[in-house]
């Protein structure tokens, strides 16, 4: 079996780690479903893949670093998911990937650099996630990108910065990345609306940066006020922020005051 193409047929369940036994696979699309669960690393041992192609769906855990093995791939595109984690460093050095677009999901991190050097890279899509500084100059430079836009936009033509705007989370031939209203920003590059941001918006971003979870995430009720190593005034206003040792794996470690 080299092609397996299933979308748009209002499937359910979940995408099965059998999958990864159709050595032969080249071909898989399952997109515009409503396919729950994560993206089984097992995919991997399809090795003459050349197109996967799980759009609009509802996955979701991380994108496997399996995947970067696929020598012969040459389409990932995994919009409109529920997808966490960061993504693979390796994917940019993939031989034929010219089509990668993972946005609108709920990435985090930073650009890899690998995907500044890739020669045969024409589509990149990562707006619509949280993802931060720094953006790889080279993949700024790559005239390739999203249909050359990087000639005229540099790397807006990459992703949106900080503070600016655009539907496809990228500049686009018609408009570049607008700019936001006074009073408002962005809390991520590639942001498709500007936001005025809270105390919370701005702590959770810098918990992200360190690698801790913010009460924001496990008890959404929690001012910030009440938050591990946040200390506030009488009105509300944060004073002081004193953060204890924590374990690797972001988890807060017993402390004294």
């Amino acid at each position: 079996l080299k092609e397996l193409m299933l979308s748009r047929l209002s499937l359910s369940g979940t995408v099965p780690e059998e999958m990864g036994g159709l050595h032969s696979l080249e071909n898989f699309e399952l997109y515009g479903n409503g396919l729950r669960g994560t993206i089984p690393a097992a995919l991997a041992n399809c090795t003459n893949m050349k197109r996967i192609d799980l759009f609009n769906n509802a996955l979701t855990g991380s994108i496997p670093d399996e995947l970067t093995s696929l020598k012969s791939l040459q389409i990932l595109h995994l919009k409109l998911n529920q997808l966490t984690g960061t993504v693979p460093f390796n994917f940019g050095n993939l031989p034929f990937l010219s089509w990668f677009d993972v946005s609108a999901n709920r990435l985090h991190g930073t650009i890899p650099p690998s995907f500044g050097n890739s020669h045969s890279l024409k589509d990149f899509r990562l707006g619509g996630n949280m993802i931060y500084d720094p953006i790889p100059s080279s993949l700024c430079s790559n005239t390739n990108i999203n249909s050359g836009l990087t000639r005229m936009y540099g790397c807006d033509g990459v992703i949106c910065p900080l503070g600016t705007y655009s539907d496809s989370g990228h500049a686009t031939h018609s408009d570049g990345c607008k700019p936001c209203d006074k009073g408002l920003t962005t809390m991520y590059l590639g942001s498709a609306e500007c936001i005025k941001l809270t105390q919370e918006d701005i702590l959770a971003i810098f918990y992200e940066v360190i690698h801790l979870q913010s009460e924001q995430e496990t008890d959404p009720d929690k001012t910030v006020c009440d938050w591990n190593g946040i200390y506030c005034d009488d009105e509300g206003d944060i004073q002081t922020m004193r953060f204890p040792m924590y374990a690797a794996d972001g988890e807060w470690d017993k402390w004294d005051e």
